[in-house]
């Protein structure tokens, strides 16, 4: 159905031929002051059948020019507007449905306690209400429909269904029934059953746009979009109004699919030892770019031999198993260009990759890829590490190594700077260690800030580094700060916490 949530459709379908303006005990009268007013309201359930909503709303407003008092096209205009979250289109056409003077039916007496309530609370269960419609009014299609709804809008699900197999047994019009069991049933997660509705529907009624643009809701659903597609565009092509955005929707999902699909067929071309079979997924032209940037370097190459020359060194033999994760982070689809960001998490290495990329004879191609290993930043400093190391082999303590590297750094500090500034450089230097969500200000005034640094180092924790400790490496950061700090007119307190450290930098 056009961008529109299709639940709400049998309304329109069965109050087209179930409504009338003359009360009879079997069915829920329709009252009015005006014939005109009567057969627009009917004429709106008519165009409603084939899903024409918009027209149908004008006749509905139409009618209610001829008769401003006409309770229920005030009732189907605000129910159908607080189905679709229209709050103040509901408000408004409420107000005037609940004080309308004209004299109505039982049936629609009955309606507007249930919109009164409504009115109260838009999530109000008024379930009660529709089962009095179907006990007045047994044989009425509308009371079964109006049950359903209420049920659906209580979210019982079960209940629902049960109604609408009710509403089969007395129907004449069974298709829109089937239509609204398939997408009670999507609800309900039981896609097996809501397919077989659907194509139900399709069997009853098939040369209309409807019935595939619901089965493409069904595929969309159940996520084969190629199928979804299809549907859509069969709806399309009976009706160019119909089903054009979701099929477009449905075909950006597919080539989604298959950008994922090409990224992991990379992966398994490597593993596989397959140069050939790699090379083939990257447009291999002067344009194609590889980047790569770690912690400490980073690698640019510019036009396929290039890059193929330097891939073919990573194609020497047996690759191992592989246990590398891709998980799509960010998918954008153009029209004959898309990119991808992707996180590929392996045992031993962490990336966040960027893959641009051109469809060339209606196949995806890499033209771009750019590989940033987060696992090598907020790791130890290998300058540091490195530093250390050779000061203990001097016969150095990590104390006087600090001291020494404290005093060379703090000159290129100002030797006054504002405290936020400072914090902000503080915070800044122990980024290259700490990921962002891990650095964190727990106090901060003009006096004062209380900083909490955690999930520091945890491979070094466990495993120092040429001869380098944990422990070694907070105290290093520790005397070099407090030389700092103490040099632009702030005290400097450092103390180990489970995981971290907490810092306090103070005014002296």
């Amino acid at each position: 159905m056009k961008k529109i949530k299709k639940t709400f459709l049998v309304i329109f379908v069965l109050l087209t031929t179930c409504f009338i303006s003359i009360a009879q005990n079997e069915k829920i009268p329709v009252t009015s002051s005006s014939e005109k007013a009567v057969k627009l309201y009917h004429q709106a359930w008519s165009v409603m059948e084939n899903a024409e909503i918009a027209k149908a709303h004008q006749l509905l407003e139409d009618a209610l020019k001829e008769d401003p008092e006409f309770f229920m096209g005030h009732f189907m205009l605000a129910f159908n507007n607080l189905y679709f979250g229209n709050l103040d289109v509901f408000k408004a056409h409420t107000e005037k449905a609940l004080n309308s003077k004209a004299a109505l039916s039982k049936g629609e007496m009955l309606l507007k306690t249930a919109l009164r309530r409504m009115n109260e609370n838009p999530k109000a269960d008024v379930t009660d209400v529709g089962e009095n419609l179907v006990e007045i009014y047994p044989t009425d299609e509308v009371a079964y429909f109006m049950l359903a709804s209420f049920q659906g809008f209580a979210k019982d699900l079960e209940g629902t269904v049960a109604t609408y197999n009710k509403l089969l047994e007395i129907t004449d019009n069974p298709a829109p029934v089937y239509n609204m069991l398939g997408y009670t049933y999507l609800r309900m997660n039981d896609f097996e059953a809501a397919e077989k509705a659907f194509d139900k529907y399709i069997e009853l009624v098939p040369n209309h746009p409807n019935p595939y643009d619901s089965k493409g809701d069904y595929f969309m659903a159940v996520k084969d979009y190629t199928n979804a597609y299809q549907s859509f565009m069969k709806a399309h092509e009976m009706d160019e109004v119909w089903s054009y955005e979701k099929a477009m929707q449905a075909k950006n999902e597919m080539e989604k699919e298959a950008i994922i699909a090409l990224i992991q067929e990379e992966t398994a071309a490597y593993y596989a030892n397959d140069f050939e079979r790699w090379s083939k997924l990257y447009l291999n032209d002067s344009n194609n770019v590889n980047l790569s940037v770690n912690k400490n370097n980073y690698e640019c190459g510019i036009g396929w031999n290039a890059i193929a020359t330097e891939a073919k060194n990573w194609f020497t033999g047996n690759q191992g198993q592989n246990q590398e994760v891709k998980t799509p982070l960010a998918v954008k689809v153009y029209e004959n260009n898309a990119w991808i960001v992707f996180s590929n998490k392996s045992p031993n290495e962490e990336a966040i990759v960027t893959n641009m990329l051109e469809k060339v004879n209606g196949q995806w191609k890499i033209i771009y890829r750019n590989t940033v290993w987060t696992g090598t930043f907020h790791q130890p400093d290998i300058f540091v590490i490195s530093g250390i190391n050779h000061a203990k082999s001097m016969g150095k303590t990590v104390e006087e190594f600090a001291a020494f590297t404290g005093d060379q750094f703090k000159t290129s500090w100002p030797s006054e700077i504002n405290l936020a500034v400072f914090v902000n450089g503080v915070r800044n230097n122990w980024g290259t260690i700490v990921k962002t969500e891990n650095n964190k200000i727990l106090e901060q005034d003009e006096q004062h800030a209380v900083l909490q640094f955690s999930n520091l180092l945890p491979d070094l924790k466990n495993n120092p580094v040429f001869n380098v400790s944990y422990d070694d490496y907070l105290t290093f950061m520790k005397i070099v700060f407090e030389k700092i700090s103490d040099h632009v007119g702030y005290e400097y307190t450092q103390e180990t916490i489970p995981n971290g450290v907490q810092v306090t930098i103070a005014k002296k």
